[in-house]
């Protein structure tokens, strides 16, 4: 007898879960896309999300979408995060685009596992976990727990 298609929630709770072991295993995270269609989920995984690619993201993902007519997705993958109030110029340059916060020096960014969850004509809700790294470097990475925020950007697909 076949499984029942997990929900979107139960497959977030999954991920979360190997994520855990994959970081903490001392090992990259690579991008994937998890896509809901009427068949059920289909994942890929990105070898590496260059800044091309980044680029089109949102134009090639809502291709993609739209032709699996996907009720909803999923996507992880390790990023970098800065605090930066959006009245400040480092905030209004990083809202708009002109600078990312992969060019920001290390002291003033961190290493985060982000993951994003949208069903069709809902909000997006977004989770990321701070990667800390030993100062051995990633012989030893632990992952903190998953905070619940909305720290979209670029890699956010709302609409398809």
């Amino acid at each position: 007898m076949l499984k029942q298609m997990p929900t979107q929630q139960e497959l977030v709770t999954f991920i979360e879960e190997k994520a855990r072991t994959i970081i903490e295993g001392g090992e990259e995270h690579a991008p994937m896309l998890f896509v809901q269609g009427a068949d059920g989920w289909a994942a890929t995984v990105f070898a590496n999300l260059t800044d091309e690619m980044k680029a089109v993201w949102q134009e090639v993902i809502p291709a993609i979408l739209r032709r699996f007519q996907a009720r909803g997705y999923i996507f992880i993958t390790e990023a970098w995060m800065a605090e930066a109030k959006t009245d400040t110029a480092l905030g209004r340059e990083l809202a708009n685009g002109q600078k990312h916060v992969s060019e920001l020096p290390l002291d003033d960014r961190r290493e985060i596992l982000w993951l994003v969850a949208v069903e069709m004509g809902q909000p997006p809700r977004m989770m990321w976990a701070g990667i800390d790294n030993t100062p051995a470097g990633r012989l030893m990475r632990k992952l903190e727990p998953w905070p619940t925020a909305d720290i979209g950007g670029r890699m956010v697909v709302r609409d398809w």
